[in-house]
């Protein structure tokens, strides 16, 4: 998700993000920063800490998100199937929108983990 309008809080400048920059960290290869900057005071706001499971845990989000699209059309009644098919298909999207969930909260405490050790060192 990328963030179109943003205030500095620190010197309170409205400006546009087009994209994110990105760092490895020097102690842990594995783990890259993203982040914008203020163009005005050069405050860095770090969006996420991204190790290799956040990684892996973002390409599952996506798959499951493609997944959930298609039975999303049956359960709107855009694609017909018997009653049993639809209980099937509603539970399985359930089921999905379940995993698609906890994956994103995985991934909040594995990006929090890091906003807590990174921070300490600075």
């Amino acid at each position: 998700m990328l963030i179109k309008h943003a205030v500095c809080d620190k010197c309170y400048e409205h400006f546009s993000v087009k994209k994110l920059e990105s760092a490895v960290m020097e102690d842990d290869i594995s783990v890259e920063k993203n982040y914008f900057v203020c163009p005005s005071c050069g405050k860095e706001y770090v969006v996420n800490y991204a190790d290799t499971k956040f990684r892996q845990n973002i390409n599952r989000i996506i798959a499951i998100g493609d997944k959930i699209a298609q039975l999303r059309a049956v359960i709107k009644g855009k694609k017909k199937v018997s009653g049993e098919e639809y209980v099937k298909r509603y539970n399985e999207f359930n089921s999905l929108l379940t995993e698609q969930r906890k994956l994103i909260d995985r991934n909040k405490a594995i990006s929090q983990k890091y906003k807590e050790k990174y921070k300490e060192e600075k």
